[in-house]
């Protein structure tokens, strides 16, 4: 005689829907980007400041060029192509790959690497890494949920 306790089946289901959901978890990465182009945005915004520091200011000669072209005074953001390309979904020259688990974030501008490397706008803080893992926690967690019984 066998007896087959059927909360046994249905948790393994639901692992299995959580597992198989592990390996394509593409939704949860376009919500991750989506944070990221948001992070983007602080960071810029803040001119650097997010998280502490700041970008170094700019030259006197490129701060007057930007007055007397009636650009952005801001760091980084003299005509706002470089931010937009990191901060808006779909923005012209935005490199944004979403795959099965990992989001690609980047810009095809000239300047893009240059700058990053002068003014880093591409970092992350330790609470950032927490939401990123809440997002894909919460992804798995609603597809084991919403398995149904087999």
């Amino acid at each position: 005689m066998f007896i087959t306790i059927q909360g046994d089946t249905v948790v393994q289901h639901k692992f299995k829907k959580m597992g198989e959901a592990a390996w394509r978890a593409q939704p949860a990465m376009a919500k991750v980007a989506l944070y990221l182009m948001e992070v983007e945005r602080r960071i810029f915004e803040s001119q650097g400041r997010r998280g502490g520091g700041s970008w170094k200011e700019d030259t006197e000669a490129w701060q007057m060029r930007k007055a007397r072209e009636g650009l952005d005074p801001r760091i980084n953001i003299a005509r706002g192509k470089l931010m937009e390309s990191m901060s808006k979904p779909e923005a012209p020259h935005q490199i944004l790959h979403i795959g099965y688990r990992q989001v690609i974030l980047g810009s095809d501008l000239p300047y893009a690497d240059v700058t990053n490397r002068n003014r880093t706008f591409t970092r992350l803080l330790p609470r950032d890494r927490a939401v990123m893992r809440q997002i894909v926690a919460d992804y798995l967690m609603e597809k084991f949920n919403r398995a149904g019984i087999v």
